[in-house]
C-alpha cells in the first residue's frame, strides 16, 4: 500500500562489496582458480545480507497507529461504563 512512496531497499556496504566481487569475476574465467574464490566470497555475501532482520514497513507502522487509536476511541466511548463496573468491586470481598 505504502510501499510505493518509501524505499524499501537500502544501499548497504554488503551491497558495494558484493558488486566488487562481481567486478572482479568478470576479469576472470570459470576455469580460474581466482574464480573460485572469488565465487566463494560471492556466497558468504549473500549469505550476510540475507541475515540481516528487515525493518519495519511504514504499512505496518501505520497500520498498528489505527488499531492503538481505534482502541483509544473505544475506551474512551466506555470510559463510563468501565468506570462504574471497576468502581463496584471491592477489594476485600474479592480475597474473602
Amino acid at each position: 500500500m505504502f510501499r510505493d512512496f518509501f524505499t524499501i531497499e537500502k544501499i548497504t556496504p554488503v551491497n558495494d562489496l558484493i558488486e566488487i566481487v562481481r567486478k572482479e569475476m568478470l576479469e576472470y574465467g570459470p576455469t580460474d582458480p581466482e574464480y573460485n574464490a572469488l565465487l566463494e566470497k560471492l556466497e558468504r555475501l549473500h549469505a550476510v545480507k540475507a541475515e540481516r532482520p528487515k525493518p519495519i514497513s511504514w504499512d505496518s507502522i501505520i497500520l498498528g497507529t489505527v488499531h492503538l487509536i481505534g482502541v483509544g476511541v473505544l475506551v474512551f466511548a466506555e470510559r463510563d461504563t468501565i468506570l462504574s463496573k471497576a468502581g463496584s468491586i471491592q477489594i476485600g470481598k474479592v480475597w474473602k
